[in-house]
């Protein structure tokens, strides 16, 4: 269940939390297998790829730290992430019941499989030969927890469907009691004889079956979740310490009820507290869960509800040119949102061409972006120029989309378009200008484009182990990451 939660690549915090867990072993002049043997007694390694890599990726940053020297006999750091992994899947091969022994890597077959991982270059035999002879020796395992326990349960109940052993489950107790068909007839105690494993969300009811003579085996006879059941004690003259157990059926409206006796009060006592709380953590646990789901369709209609455009800022002011071209992109359709767009840029452009003019200098094209602060005047009428041919190309400084018109289109695109032309041919030689339109005798430009974001600083990792040879060194990508692969 550790090594489920510190595999996940999804979140970072686990990320976070695996790095801190690494951080306290110390894998300091140990073979490379023992000390794999180390990390998975603490963290099971086992489930998807991407789970595994990442646990063998933290362990071989560890590994690289506590042990430079050893670093050093390789070409490539890397190597050392080739060959715990290659560990873990010779360990696999040659415990898992599930190969047959013909088929299970042998020696040769390892030393083949390690042919020029480090960088072309072959890892020395007698280091491959002594990990293979330990795997050999003794199982690379993981120390026993709540999930082992349950595993040893699961494997002695004969007639069981339902999967015991998961992550989540735990065994709280395990009692022995007798269940009473009818609370108003005195019957057999032995005849009813149950066994009671109470596990942290569910009841197992088995019965005894004894085998030869020490060994033992349950039969299964029934199982209930503790989610929604309810209980009361009961006595009468012939069940002294007698409990009933209501149960909701899955799907139906209908209750199952069982009834149980002990044989003393203690019994009786411990069981009935170890399912009080054991009732209450899955009730808790429910809530928290039925929570979560909520804020999940919740997160998932917001930002459904953002990417429609639904959302327009309160704070825009409703008389700005910013104010009316964000509520064009939240009711109107594409071709309009351009035209909007459009309109306000050359609008401002307009204006302050007219100023430079009057004051006789040189005008150079001002900011696209409309301010917020001041009404723009509207522009004076100009000319009409001949029409703009279908498909042209059309591009607007800081307009993130490139428009093709088509003619439907291009009949309500002419007075801007002769608009932008006339601003354009206005302005001066030093002044930045857009793609042309295709009409003779037009200037071409350059457009000048916003500085790029500044680069990422620099990854330093502190698992990253940084060889001081010159013959090692490490691959980077562009996100900082080093390959292992």
């Amino acid at each position: 269940m550790i090594g489920e939660f510190l595999g996940n690549s999804k979140k970072q915090f686990n990320h976070d939390v695996l790095d801190c867990v690494v951080d306290e072993m110390d894998f300091s002049s140990m073979e490379l297998d023992e000390a794999l043997r180390k990390f998975q007694a603490h963290i099971r390694v086992q489930g998807e790829a991407q789970k595994v890599e990442r646990l063998i990726e933290a362990f071989s940053q560890r590994y690289c730290m506590c042990n430079p020297e050893v670093v050093q006999q390789f070409h490539n750091p890397d190597t050392i992430f080739i060959l715990a992994f290659a560990i873990i899947l010779l360990n696999t091969d040659m415990y898992s019941p599930n190969i047959k022994p013909d088929r299970k890597m042998m020696l040769e077959d390892f030393i083949r499989n390690l042919r020029g991982v480090d960088d072309g270059a072959d890892i020395p035999r007698e280091l491959v030969v002594g990990i293979y002879e330990r795997i050999q020796q003794k199982e690379l395992k993981s120390n026993e927890d709540h999930v082992t326990y349950v595993t040893k349960v699961e494997k002695s109940i004969v007639g069981m469907k339902t999967v015991l052993s998961v992550p989540h489950r735990r065994l709280v107790c395990c009692s022995r009691l007798f269940e009473v068909t009818d609370v108003n007839k005195l019957q057999k105690q032995a005849a009813h004889q149950r066994e009671v494993f109470l596990f942290n969300d569910l009841l197992v009811i088995l019965k005894l079956c004894p085998k030869k003579k020490s060994s033992s085996t349950y039969t299964f006879c029934k199982s209930v979740g503790l989610l929604g059941m309810q209980f009361h004690l009961f006595e009468n003259e012939y069940y002294s310490h007698g409990i009933t157990l209501v149960t909701p059926l899955s799907g139906s409206e209908k209750r199952q009820v069982l009834h149980f006796c002990a044989l003393g009060s203690d019994e009786m006592q411990k069981f009935v507290e170890d399912l009080k709380e054991s009732i209450a953590e899955v009730t808790e646990l429910e809530q928290i869960r039925i929570e979560w789901e909520l804020e999940k369709q919740q997160g998932a209609k917001t930002l459904s509800f953002k990417s429609a455009g639904a959302q327009v800022d309160p704070q825009l002011k409703q008389g700005s040119p910013t104010a009316k071209r964000e509520a064009a992109l939240g009711e109107r359709p594409s071709e309009s949102t351009v035209e909007v767009s459009i309109h306000n840029r050359l609008q401002t452009s307009q204006h302050n061409s007219g100023l430079g003019a009057e004051r006789g200098a040189p005008v150079p094209l001002p900011d696209l972006q409309p301010s917020p602060l001041r009404e723009q005047p509207p522009p004076p009428p100009l000319p009409p120029l001949p029409p703009t041919p279908p498909g042209t190309l059309v591009q607007c400084q800081q307009i993130v989309k490139v428009i093709v018109l088509d003619k439907p289109c291009l009949a309500r695109m002419e007075p801007l378009l002769s608009q932008a032309l006339s601003c354009y041919a206005s302005s001066s030689s030093d002044s930045c200008g857009s793609t042309p339109l295709g009409c003779p005798g037009s200037p071409v430009k350059v457009i000048h484009q916003p500085p790029l974001p500044p680069p990422p600083p620099p990854y330093n990792h502190p698992h990253q182990y940084c060889p001081p040879g010159s013959l090692l060194h490490q691959r980077r990508y562009s996100s900082g990451s080093r390959s292992l692969v």
